[in-house]
């Protein structure tokens, strides 16, 4: 009966988490509050999930759109690691 009941215990610990819920549990770590891409078969799941933690998904119509809609944190962050990316190539050439 012991080993039973510490059998029950591990496989309630033990629930099955998806890769979606992962992903969406990370970025509600990271204090993200708004997504913002297109909904389709690759990742609808990853909308979902991210709506299921909290994150307000915002579906849009093309790429170019969503880079529009992200913050300019985000595309700061993105630029800055563009330039150092250049800044390495050209200083190695």
């Amino acid at each position: 009966e012991f080993l039973s009941n510490i059998l029950t215990l591990k496989a309630a610990v033990m629930a099955e988490v998806t890769g979606a819920e992962l992903i969406a549990e990370s970025l509600k770590t990271q204090k993200v509050e708004y997504m913002f891409g297109i909904v389709g078969v690759p990742i609808i799941e990853v909308a979902m999930a991210a709506q299921a933690a909290g994150i307000k998904y915002v579906g849009m119509r093309n790429e170019q759109a969503a880079c529009y809609a992200a913050s300019i944190d985000v595309c700061n962050k993105v630029l800055l690691l563009v330039s150092l990316n250049i800044l390495v190539y050209f200083s190695t050439r």
